[in-house]
């Protein structure tokens, strides 16, 4: 998979060592994730008081229909990410799980990739502005993957470092919400021929233990029905054996969930980001009820 063109603001880069001003400049940016996202801080209440204001001096209470409605959305959205993170089980890359997946990990640098990121900080796998579309891999303690963050909502908290920038640093703890896939190079159907074959050839150098497993009439001999009962189990052997062998040699991926489910990368911690979706929704929701009986009232 081809990487992309950087997709950061050149404002971010200019912003990047400040925190608040990083993240308004790539927030800037057209994508109604930066709005659900930062909807469900604290740090918005002072920008929806401003737009109430503002809106009930121009048109006066019933305009508040416009935002009643925007709360309402806020509140559906806040409320399907809850679930989604609730509802979907934690994936381990060991066990050959594909389709939508939650994963944690370790962000780590790509194979023989030493450094990434500007010089006065840790390597960095994701920095708006700097490095937003490289691949890197998460390393979940059973396997490794690819992350492709070009198409992702990336969402990082700077709670765990010294440094007061918007990044995700090498080493740090990852959650992801992802389309798992695997690749491989094998051909498997020319492969279990071949590992079925070698296995019956093995078998055959031990005639003694094919005749005490499988010569069902103790005749000394395996007749054609003995014979396909001991082809079959080196079928199965070999199934097996070419099972384990693609899942040490498989490139594992997530990349962007087909349909309108979500894509999200983020060092904030999975328990922490369900309770402020949570949050989020029953405000917006009760917000969306204040709103709607105001501007109903004022018609």
């Amino acid at each position: 998979m081809s990487r992309r063109g950087e997709s950061s603001s050149p404002l971010s880069v200019l912003l990047s060592d400040y925190l608040p001003l990083a993240y308004f400049a790539d927030f800037l940016m057209p994508r109604k994730s930066k709005l659900i996202h930062l909807a469900a801080q604290l740090k918005s209440i002072p920008l929806w008081l401003l737009l109430f204001y503002i809106i009930q001096q121009t048109v006066g209470l019933s305009g508040l229909f416009v935002p009643a409605i925007l709360c309402l959305y806020l509140s559906l959205e806040h409320y399907r990410r809850y679930r989604l993170i609730v509802d979907t089980p934690t994936t381990h890359l060991s066990t050959g799980a594909q389709g939508y997946v939650e994963l944690h990990g370790m962000a780590r640098l790509l194979e023989n990739e030493t450094f990434r990121g500007r010089f006065n900080l840790p390597p960095t796998v994701w920095m708006p502005g700097v490095c937003t579309t490289e691949p890197f891999i998460l390393d979940d303690g059973y396997g490794t993957c690819l992350l492709y963050p070009n198409k992702a909502e990336v969402f990082a908290s700077n709670s765990d470092t010294h440094h007061n920038v918007v990044a995700i640093f090498a080493g740090q703890m990852l959650y992801v919400l992802g389309e798992l896939r695997t690749s491989s190079g094998v051909n498997a159907q020319t492969d279990l021929h071949l590992r079925t074959s070698q296995i019956l050839s093995q078998w055959k150098q031990q005639p003694h233990i094919l005749l005490e497993g499988y010569d069902k009439d103790s005749n000394g001999k395996l007749d054609p029905e003995e014979w396909e009962a001991v082809r079959q189990q080196a079928l199965e052997q070999a199934k097996t054996d070419i099972q384990e062998d693609q899942l040490q040699t498989a490139t594992h991926v997530i990349d962007q969930p087909t349909g309108n489910r979500l894509f999200m990368i983020t060092n904030i911690p999975p328990d922490r980001l369900q309770l402020r979706y949570q949050i989020a929704s029953n405000i917006y929701l009760l917000l969306w009820l204040i709103l709607m009986a105001i501007a109903w009232t004022a018609r």
